[in-house]
């Protein structure tokens, strides 16, 4: 049995390369781009990325305190580091 995770990782793939299509007229493996196009793409995918992901975080650090505090994953605190 598949995990459900990979299924789900999977079915979002699809449905990324199906609106690709719809938007592009063509699938990745046909586009025309330059490897520096492709780069800028990945540039842009990668800052919006970014932005969910540190939305997240505010989102995960307003949620009040819990025995959750118990974890032993380290509290990396990202958004508020100093010049690392």
């Amino acid at each position: 049995m598949a995990d459900p995770i990979t299924v789900e990782a999977i079915k979002i793939i699809a449905n990324q390369a199906r609106k690709g299509v719809e938007t592009y007229g063509c699938g990745v493996s046909d586009a025309k781009l330059s490897l520096r196009e492709w780069l800028v793409h990945l540039a842009e995918e990668q800052a919006d990325s970014l932005v969910y992901i540190l939305r997240a975080i505010k989102e995960i650090d307003s949620i009040p305190k819990s025995s959750s505090e118990n974890c032993p994953i380290p509290n990396t605190d990202i958004l508020n580091r100093q010049g690392d």
